[in-house]
């Protein structure tokens, strides 16, 4: 329930957020997606990796928008948190690259922090007894993390020597868990081990 965000460069960039971001609307989980676009001056011309992007992504896009000015900006992004939360899916908001360095003041009042989902709560007993007993009828469980445990390589390691699971981890989680404890496989996906 808690918002995700993501950023791509123009052109080329822009596009390679599609996969992630039809994830996202299918599982409807709201979203912001910061797209960059050439600066003003360089659009609607033949400009390196210049591109109208605002129609590739009106299929995945529960809202979506280009900004005109640099001072719409605080609006157009506090308006896609607000419509991500509340389609609960992603909204792209596409900034042109020049406006990144101009300066705007600093008074906006954002009215989307009324939709910020609260943190998790922790887990209660019943939780965990029963996260456990399906983990021991699992007939082949494993551990799979990623960055997010970038804190816990301690209670990963113990984790896995009490339910004698094997550990994969994102790529992105390489390192969190050393490659010589027993247990890891490494990494898994495309640039994964053959383990």
């Amino acid at each position: 329930g808690k918002l995700g965000v993501c950023m791509g460069s123009a052109g080329p960039g822009a596009i390679h957020l599609m996969n992630g971001l039809y994830d996202a609307k299918y599982d409807k989980t709201p979203m912001v997606a910061l797209v960059a676009n050439v600066p003003t001056p360089r659009q609607d011309i033949n400009f390196f990796q210049a591109f109208d992007e605002m129609p590739w992504f009106r299929d995945v896009a529960v809202w979506g928008h280009q900004a005109k000015t640099k001072e719409a900006l605080p609006v157009l992004m506090d308006t896609a948190i607000r419509q991500a939360y509340a389609k609960k899916g992603p909204a792209v908001l596409v900034i042109p690259k020049d406006f990144g360095w101009q300066e705007i003041e600093d008074n906006y009042r954002v009215s989307a922090s009324n939709h910020v989902a609260d943190n998790y709560a922790a887990p209660t007993a019943e939780s965990i007894e029963a996260a456990t007993k399906l983990i021991k009828e699992a007939k082949n469980p494993v551990v799979y993390f990623g960055l997010g445990a970038s804190a816990a390589a301690d209670e990963l390691k113990e984790f896995a020597d009490k339910f004698k699971m094997p550990m994969m981890s994102s790529y992105l989680g390489k390192g969190i868990v050393e490659d010589s404890f027993k247990p890891y496989l490494g990494t898994i996906g495309r640039i994964g081990a053959k383990a």
